[in-house]
């Protein structure tokens, strides 16, 4: 119930309302209204938004609609935790820009845009299923990116190499301290 409604009994998706989806999912456990009137119970509330008929609508549906059998049960559907910790699409309300959708991010997790995640769907689905996905890709796009590397904690090499041609020493640590600061700049520090 977490992950379809957040406990709220009267929780809706009208974003998910398309032809052939058999309604607006709705309840607790977000029942499209053709699914709730075909496995409710007759001796519940006939109201989708009723906490009760709305989980026996979905358990009894996961428990016995035909295309569901054999699939590990209600266990197998529904996840057991909340949550997109292995990575995925994401699907909801609003637009690609709008951030409507609420996130839980975790140390080093990595946000792609929807337009870009669109286009590139089946290399983000490659790399949250293999964490050397990069690596096992012999295009030469991908040359150097991760230099074999199979831990997620990287490290940039900051050093800097400088020719100066100058007339004395002080000059030419006054001109390094100025090309330091200059490309001090131009890195991005995470988090801001």
């Amino acid at each position: 119930m977490d992950i379809e409604s957040d406990g709220n009994p009267f929780a809706t998706n009208p974003s998910f309302n398309a032809p052939g989806n058999g309604g607006i999912p709705s309840g607790l456990m977000q029942t499209v209204p053709n699914t709730f009137h075909a496995f409710k119970s007759p001796q519940l509330l006939d109201d989708i938004f009723d906490p009760a008929n709305n989980i026996f609508a979905a358990t009894n549906y996961v428990e016995t609609d035909p295309k569901y059998q054999g699939k590990g049960g209600i266990e197998a559907i529904w996840p057991t935790a909340a949550g997109y910790a292995n990575g995925g699409s994401v699907w909801g309300r609003g637009t690609p820009t709008s951030d409507s959708i609420p996130a839980w991010l975790s140390d080093r997790e990595f946000v792609v845009n929807a337009r870009s995640a669109d286009a590139n769907r089946p290399l983000l689905d490659a790399i949250n299923s293999d964490a050397n996905a990069v690596n096992s890709m012999n295009a030469p796009m991908f040359a150097g990116i991760r230099r074999g590397s199979t831990q997620s904690n990287t490290t940039v090499d900051n050093s800097m190499v400088v020719n100066l041609s100058t007339p004395d020493l002080p000059s030419a640590f006054a001109k390094a301290k100025v090309l330091e600061a200059q490309r001090s700049m131009s890195y991005v520090t995470p988090g801001r």
